[in-house]
């Protein structure tokens, strides 16, 4: 089993999607420390405070796009990976996600259990 490590930035604007994705990932045994932003704003001061190793972010942020503002924030200098959420089934979505080399899924909400804990073991 691998040491918990792992420090995520969750950017989730709906308050019961963000809970049950902090509380799915905080008790994954490889999580150290979940960071939840309700914004773009909060999520890029945790990235430019804290090292991140996962970025979990809705696809659909309030006049945002979660895969857009991923691309604005991708640097040389960090390396974590993506994780797109979306409640919706669009095959546009999942193809612009899965264009991105950063983002290593593409997750349906609500957050299960197996699905982070079987990304997660991959990581």
């Amino acid at each position: 089993m691998n040491p918990p490590n792992l420090h995520v930035l969750l950017l989730e604007d709906d308050d019961v999607s963000a809970f049950i994705a902090e509380t799915v990932l905080s008790e994954h045994d490889r999580v150290h420390h979940v960071h939840v932003a309700r914004e773009v704003h909060s999520a890029e001061r945790i990235l430019g405070a804290h090292p991140i190793d996962l970025v979990v972010v809705d696809i659909n942020l309030p006049n945002r796009d979660g895969i857009a503002w991923l691309q604005r924030q991708i640097s040389e200098e960090n390396t974590w990976k993506a994780v797109v959420l979306s409640a919706s089934e669009r095959p546009e979505d999942l193809a612009r996600a899965e264009a991105e080399p950063r983002v290593v899924a593409f997750m349906h909400k609500p957050l299960r259990p197996e699905a982070v804990s079987a990304l997660l073991e991959q990581l």
